[in-house]
This record gives C-alpha cells, structure tokens and sequence, in this order.
C-alpha cells in the first residue's frame, strides 16, 4: 500500500491535463478518475469515467482497468468496460508507475490495437469500415461521454 500512497501522491503533485485520479473510499487499491478523450481522435471533447482496482498482491499482479463510461472501441469490453492493453497484461511489468498505465490507455484512445480487439464489431468496424468506425465512435462519445 505504501507504493500505490506514493504512485497516488506523486500524481497529485503534478499537473495531467489528460486525466485526474481519486481514491475511492480511502482505499488506496481502488481508484476512480476521468480521462479526457485525445484530439483528433473520435473521442476527443469527450471525457470518460474509468477505475483502477489493484489487486493486493499490487505490484506482483498488474491492476485492473475499466471503463465506467460506454465507449465503442477494439480494445475495451462494452459489457463491463474492461481494457485490453499490452502493458497490464502479456507486457506487465511491476516497475511501471499507475501513471504510465494511465497514459498507456490514453494512447490506446488514439491508436487501437485490433491484433488485441476485444470487441467484435468494432476491431471489425475498425479494420474494414474505417469511416463507419469513425462515426460511431464519435457517436457513442456525444451520448455517453461527460
């Protein structure tokens, strides 16, 4: 826990005009916060709501990110918003600070990984419908971004 206070501290102190980050319930192995969608991107002018659980075996075990805001995207589930992202998985490794996962996914806005596409309409959308991908993505931010 001493890690995830200093990770946690550390982001505070500096300013990330991306995102923001909060402890929820003093419990410093939950985290909720906001993540502002790229320019130039479908989600940009768009903000999402996202979680971070850390597992208590943080940072053996990488945490778990999902998003609270629907968002159509390869690489996020729709069902429960959870994020497919090589750096808490197959990439995971326990030096990584939580703010470089967080930028990790903020990049992951702006460049999907459809080799990693959990969904299947849109790493399809995606692929073969660029355009269609496009709008629906933009479509999905309008309605359910805050």
């Amino acid at each position: 826990m001493e890690r995830l206070q200093a990770e946690f501290n550390a982001i505070q102190s500096e300013s990330h005009p991306e995102y923001s980050v909060e402890i929820v319930n003093n419990n410093f192995f939950h985290w909720k916060g906001t993540l502002q969608g790229p320019q130039d991107t479908p989600y940009q002018n768009g903000k999402f709501r996202f979680e971070i659980v850390f597992p208590q075996s943080y940072p053996a075990s990488p945490p778990e990110f999902f998003f609270k805001t629907k968002i159509f995207h390869p690489n996020i589930y729709e069902v429960n918003g959870e994020t497919c992202v090589r750096v808490l998985n197959i990439s995971y490794n326990r030096n990584i600070p939580v703010r470089i996962i967080i930028a990790y996914v903020f990049d992951l806005l702006a460049n999907p990984n459809p080799d990693a596409g959990y969904v299947q309409d849109s790493t399809h959308a995606y692929l073969y419908n660029r355009p269609g991908y496009t709008s629906m993505a933009a479509e999905w931010t309008r309605l359910y971004a805050i």
